[in-house]
């Protein structure tokens, strides 16, 4: 499907690149999913559509270990906002784990603290919070 819209064979549309990109993560390739997604993005027409990709592009590149990759998508989510609290303290909490496994812990724990002030995601954030200070402080990390 890629190739057809590359070729013009196929019209290009945010709907058809997100779904080549599903494809990608389905097939266990989530590096090229999450690059995927930005075509997606570029053609989205709604600050909806393209927190979606982004979000899900985040997700792509957190199990490709891409964290740094990930970190930006998540944020790039969190910068066109929405009104669901429960999808924003997910986003932060999904941002805080990409910082996290990228051994930024300042960055988590601002993130985490965020992902406090939303109720689904309030008692999980509090304890990652503690987490991640004792990982960084193990690590010899300040914060």
């Amino acid at each position: 499907m890629e190739r057809h819209m590359n070729n013009g064979d196929i019209d290009e549309t945010p709907q058809y690149w997100a779904s080549t990109a599903r494809n990608f993560y389905t097939a266990r390739e989530f590096e090229r999913a999450g690059d995927v997604y930005n075509k997606a993005i570029a053609l989205a027409e709604t600050d909806e559509d393209r927190l979606g990709y982004y979000r899900s592009q985040g997700d792509s590149y957190v199990l490709a270990e891409e964290y740094r990759r990930a970190a930006a998508s998540f944020q790039a989510a969190l910068d066109i906002g929405t009104s669901d609290n429960d999808l924003t303290g997910r986003l932060y909490m999904s941002l805080a784990e990409a910082y996290f496994n990228s051994n930024q812990y300042r960055s988590a724990i601002n993130a985490m603290r965020n992902a406090t002030r939303y109720d689904a995601t309030r008692r999980n954030a509090e304890s990652w919070m503690e987490y991640i200070r004792q990982t960084a402080e193990r690590r010899g990390v300040d914060l």
